[in-house]
């Protein structure tokens, strides 16, 4: 179900004589949409082959893995947005801005609860969960001419972000670790004090520091002693898993934004569309995960070989090349990985000249027009690992 309205107020009297003003309407509008895709069978019970023990043997049958929940709904979204649209000097000058408020509610999720072993089956999930988003975005458009050459700018921006309102957590579950009030997406691992580069460094650590098990060496990365044993607070003189953390909650764009440029002049065009993101942290991570992993002797990419930690190389950018697989020499998700995702690229250069048709219309042709064209020609980015988008 779903309702706008509108209000075009420069057709109000009161507005008339506002010679200037072309186009000015408020506008509103509510709807609310079902999803239904969430699973196949989640509705009923699944069964799947199991052995039970008979005395001395095993016997095959079958058994129920998780539970029907015959009372599954569809999962809900309302979407609230309220604009402006306007128009200026005869539409020389177009816009608009819009607000929105969405909710998606009874998102089908597990509950947390604790079961006995004996109950030999997953949880039935239920629709309870709930996600909200707020943002907005509007745009600008002016277009005129100068002389022979008539030009149009334009540009766009939008803002979105999300958390969860409703999520079924531990009773115990530290603040730190709640997703409740939070964003969906975002990068966790390890804080990063950087590459041990000197002797000095590494002889002014605590007495029997480790990390994973070791005891850091040169050329190694250093990670942030935060938590011991259950996740307790505070350091322990070793690091571990203990110490993952949420590094940022932006691990989407929550700003997009582009601007376009169109000249023509007689038979020559210029069109350029730029793009970007911003509110948004990137980890460099390989498929095998986040973090960069070591092959051999050497890092995994050759790019990097010519700037790792060496005797001779104290000030390099990454850490010594090793044949250790592991944490210590990057093979983690950690803020030494972590970077500022935002970006600005030159997403589309056409550069067009179209001939005069005297030249050609003997021929039966209407248009004649030689063109170059250019993606992705280069983009602005704190990247040197990863392409940006």
């Amino acid at each position: 179900s779903s309702f706008s309205a509108g209000w075009r107020m420069n057709e109000e009297l009161w507005l008339k004589p506002v010679q200037w003003l072309t186009n000015l309407k408020l506008r509103a509008s509510w709807g609310k949409l079902g999803n239904n895709a969430i699973g196949n069978y989640d509705w009923q019970s699944v069964y799947s082959a199991a052995n039970y023990s008979t005395g001395q043997a095993l016997t095959s049958g079958i058994a129920i893995t998780s539970i029907a929940n015959a009372a599954l709904t569809w999962e809900e979204t309302a979407v609230t947005n309220v604009g402006l649209d306007f128009g200026f000097f005869d539409n020389k000058l177009v816009g608009e801005f819009s607000y929105f408020h969405k909710d998606k509610t009874d998102i089908l999720q597990q509950r947390v609860a604790s079961l006995p072993d004996t109950y030999g089956r997953s949880k039935a999930a239920e629709n309870y969960a709930e996600q909200s988003w707020n943002g907005f975005e509007g745009s600008l458009r002016y277009n005129d001419h100068v002389g022979e050459v008539t030009y149009s700018v334009s540009v766009n921006l939008g803002y979105v972000k999300d958390k969860w309102v409703k999520f079924d957590e531990a009773s115990n579950l530290p603040e730190w670790k709640s997703r409740i009030g939070h964003p969906n997406s975002y990068l966790t691992g390890y804080i990063c004090e950087g590459i041990i580069r000197t002797q000095e460094q590494l002889d002014a650590l605590p007495e029997g520091f480790t990390q994973f098990g070791k005891k850091p060496r040169l050329g190694q990365l250093l990670y942030r002693d935060i938590r011991g044993e259950n996740e307790e607070l505070g350091p322990d003189g070793k690091v571990n898993a203990n110490d993952w953390d949420y590094l940022s909650r932006r691990a989407t764009p929550r700003i997009n934004y582009g601007f376009g440029l169109n000249l023509q002049w007689r038979g020559f065009s210029i069109e350029a569309l730029f793009q970007g993101v911003g509110g948004y942290d990137r980890m460099i991570s390989t498929n095998n995960g986040a973090g960069v992993f070591q092959v051999g002797d050497r890092p995994y990419f050759e790019l990097w070989a010519g700037d790792v930690w060496t005797p001779e190389n104290t000030d390099a950018k990454y850490p010594a090349a090793t044949g250790e697989w592991s944490e210590d020499y990057g093979a983690a998700g950690s803020t030494f990985w972590m970077r500022n995702g935002a970006y600005m690229r030159l997403k589309n250069l056409n550069i067009a000249y179209t001939l005069p048709q005297k030249w050609y219309q003997s021929l039966g042709l209407n248009m004649v027009q030689i063109y170059g064209n250019g993606t992705n020609l280069f983009s602005i980015d704190g990247m040197d690992e990863m392409d940006p988008e």
